[in-house]
């Protein structure tokens, strides 16, 4: 997956930015195109999951994970 290039002076904080960005990746998951991309909060998908794995209570903490990327 394509993600916005990144550089800093400091190593430690480029190694964060892309540890960030791998992990919203693993728990983006493309419904259809109707739909688009979906949070998920499991990369095996739950049987109890909704509609292409996603299920609601994880929004608000992804959102703020990601909030500086």
């Amino acid at each position: 997956r394509h993600i916005p290039f990144f550089e800093s002076p400091d190593p430690e904080i480029d190694a964060t930015y892309y540890y960030r960005w791998e992990l919203v990746t693993k728990h983006l998951t493309y419904g259809s195109p109707e739909v688009g991309y979906v949070f998920t909060e499991f990369m095996d998908r739950p049987f109890w999951s909704g509609r292409y794995g996603a299920i609601s209570c994880p929004l608000g903490h992804q959102f703020y994970e990601i909030r500086w990327l």
